[in-house]
C-alpha cells in the first residue's frame, strides 16, 4: 500500500518542477564546480555539446555556434558551452562576440581557467592557442 501511495505521489510531480529542480542544481553546482556539473546535463545537451566539439575540431565554427546556441536554450548555465561559443566566434573572426562570451563565462565562475586563458590570449596578454574545454571526458 505504501508503495502505491509513494508511486502515486511521485507521478504527480510535474515536469515543470523537475525541470526547475534541474535548473537550480545546474546553476548552484555549476558555479561551485563547473566541470563536475557536467554530470547533471541532459543527454540531449551532451549530444549537442559533442557535436559542437566535432564542428570546432573540423574547422566548422558556424555549426558549433548553432549547436551551442541550442544547448544554451536548455542549459543556460553550461559554462563549457559558453566558453566554447566564444571559441567558435573567435574562429569566425568575430572577436567582440568572442570576448562577450568569455566574459560571460567568467561572470558565471570567476575562477574558470579556460575562459580566463582564452580572454588573455584574445586580448594579447598571453601567447598561445585557444582552449576548447570538453564537457565530459
Amino acid at each position: 500500500m505504501r508503495l502505491i501511495i509513494i508511486g502515486f505521489l511521485l507521478s504527480q510531480i510535474s515536469l515543470t518542477a523537475i525541470n526547475g529542480l534541474h535548473l537550480w542544481a545546474e546553476i548552484e553546482y555549476g558555479r561551485q564546480r563547473p566541470l563536475a556539473a557536467s554530470a547533471i546535463y541532459r543527454w540531449e545537451d551532451k549530444y549537442l555539446f559533442l557535436q559542437a566539439m566535432l564542428d570546432l575540431r573540423a574547422d566548422q565554427p558556424r555549426g558549433a555556434v548553432k549547436d551551442l546556441g541550442r544547448l544554451l536554450e536548455f542549459s543556460p548555465y553550461n559554462i563549457d558551452a559558453v566558453n566554447n561559443l566564444g571559441v567558435a566566434y573567435w574562429m569566425l573572426d568575430d572577436f567582440q562576440e568572442a570576448e562577450k562570451w568569455f566574459r560571460r563565462a567568467l561572470v558565471m565562475a570567476p575562477e574558470y581557467r579556460w575562459a580566463k586563458e582564452n580572454l588573455d590570449i584574445l586580448n594579447g596578454r598571453r601567447p598561445g592557442a585557444m582552449n576548447i574545454m570538453a564537457m565530459a571526458k
